[in-house]
């Protein structure tokens, strides 16, 4: 997410450009996504300073703002509509996990003397008990090895890491399994040849 600096800025442009003092010049603007995931990045700030700079902070947030909320979780009505309830119910269970996360109603973990961390369990369903990569791999990408999954397949799963480095060396595992012939394509920010 961009910070309030950022946005300020546009809607003293528009106002300017459209010489109309409402926010952003009277034009409707329409920022999208779920603001509990999304803090702008702000390279060594602190929490507060992170926050600070967060949209709902904007002079106009309160009263220019119309909040829109999702009632219908997608993904729940298509395991609905595609006749499968048990699949419905588990993206249920686990959309109400993550709401809860997000919300700060998830039950935490206390250390032994009854001390608060903080932790989140991880649901039963979702962990993973092994702490080898590959068989990870094979779990979430069971069918990796038949040639005839479409890119459903893999925009319907996911393995998460916080570090590039281990996206990567994930990757290049996954690819590995995969039995067509690797192509790899390179980029560049000039022709090879300077004569054209």
């Amino acid at each position: 997410m961009i910070s309030k600096d950022q946005i300020e800025t546009v809607d003293r442009t528009f106002q300017d450009i459209l010489k109309n003092s409402l926010p952003f010049g009277g034009c409707l603007v329409v920022f999208a996504g779920d603001f509990r995931q999304v803090l702008p990045v702000i390279p060594g700030a602190s929490r507060s300073g992170i926050v600070s700079q967060c949209i709902n902070t904007c002079y106009f947030w309160p009263r220019g703002v119309a909040k829109l909320k999702l009632q219908t979780n997608m993904r729940v009505q298509q395991a609905l509509q595609g006749d499968n309830p048990i699949l419905a119910d588990e993206l249920e269970r686990f959309f109400r996990y993550l709401l809860q996360i997000g919300e700060g109603t998830a039950p935490t973990v206390s250390l032994p003397g009854n001390i608060p961390s903080g932790f989140i369990p991880i649901l039963i369903e979702i962990h993973f008990k092994s702490s080898n990569l590959l068989e990870l791999i094979r779990a979430v990408y069971a069918d990796i090895n038949n040639s005839s999954v479409g890119d459903q397949y893999f925009a319907g799963r996911v393995i998460l890491t916080p570090k590039n480095k281990n996206v990567a060396v994930i990757n290049k595992l996954i690819l590995d399994f995969m039995p067509n012939r690797k192509i790899t394509y390179y980029s560049r920010d000039q022709i090879c040849d300077p004569q054209f």
